[in-house]
C-alpha cells in the first residue's frame, strides 16, 4: 500500500538532512523505514534536479563500495553511467517506491552500478546505453545473478593470469563469451596462428579451474 507523503511543505535542504539521519540510523541500529529518502527519490522522479544532486550526493559513496577498488577502469565514469542509468530507468519502476522501505530502489541503483561496472570493464562504452535499456527494462532480480558472477569472475581473472594477453583472452572468451575462432580474427598479430592461441586458453583455463575460489561460482 502506498504510503502518506509525511513532507508535503518540508524544504528539499531538511529532506536531504533527514535522509542523511536515516542512513546514519540504518547504519548504526539497522532501521528500514527511510521516508525522507524515499521522499528525495519521490522528488527526483517526479523532475526535481536538487533532489538528484541529493540522491548523487548521499548515495555516491555506497555506489563508491559497491564498485570497489578498480585499476582497469575509471570509477568516476562508472559511477556516470550508473546515475544516468537510473535517473532513465528507476522512474519508469513505479513499484519501487510504494512504502518509506528504501531496500527496493537501493537495489535497482546497485544494478545500474554493477551493470555500468561490467560494461566498462568489457570495453564497452558506447554499448553501454543499448545494454542498460535491455537489462534494466527487465525485472530487477532478473540478471543480477549472472551479472555478479561476471563481475567476481573478471575480477578474479585479473588476479590470477601474469600477462596481460592471457587476461585479454579469458575475457573475451569466458566474458565475452567469443569462440577462438573470433579471439583470433581480433588478434592475428599476437598469435602465430590457431595453435598458439589454443595453448593460450588451454593454460588460462587449467590456472583457473585450479582456483578454489572461482569453482564456488
Amino acid at each position: 500500500m502506498t504510503q502518506t507523503n509525511l513532507f508535503p511543505h518540508v524544504r528539499l535542504d531538511q529532506i536531504s538532512d533527514c535522509c542523511q539521519a536515516e542512513r546514519r540510523t540504518y547504519y548504526t541500529q539497522g532501521t528500514l523505514d527511510s521516508p525522507a529518502c524515499v521522499e528525495l527519490f519521490r522528488r527526483a522522479w517526479a523532475g526535481d534536479q536538487e533532489a538528484w544532486a541529493a540522491i548523487s550526493a548521499i548515495f555516491e559513496p555506497l555506489m563508491r563500495a559497491w564498485i570497489g577498488v578498480q585499476s582497469a577502469v575509471e570509477p568516476d565514469d562508472v559511477l556516470q553511467e550508473a546515475l544516468l542509468a537510473f535517473a532513465r530507468w528507476a522512474p519508469t519502476h513505479a513499484e519501487l517506491l510504494v512504502d518509506n522501505d528504501l531496500r527496493r530502489p537501493l537495489a535497482f541503483l546497485r544494478q545500474c552500478t554493477k551493470t555500468a561496472l561490467l560494461m566498462q570493464l568489457r570495453g564497452a562504452r558506447r554499448a553501454v546505453p543499448v545494454a542498460l535499456e535491455h537489462a534494466l527494462g527487465q525485472s530487477p532480480s532478473d540478471f543480477a545473478t549472472d551479472l555478479e558472477r561476471r563481475i567476481l569472475l573478471y575480477q578474479r581473472m585479473q588476479q590470477l593470469l601474469p600477462s596481460p594477453t592471457e587476461q585479454q583472452v579469458a575475457t573475451e572468451l569466458l566474458i565475452y563469451g567469443l569462440r577462438p575462432q573470433e579471439i583470433y580474427a581480433r588478434h592475428t598479430e599476437a598469435f602465430a596462428d590457431m595453435r598458439e592461441l589454443r595453448t593460450v586458453i588451454q593454460r588460462v583455463l587449467r590456472r583457473l579451474r585450479a582456483d578454489p575460489d572461482l569453482q564456488s561460482l
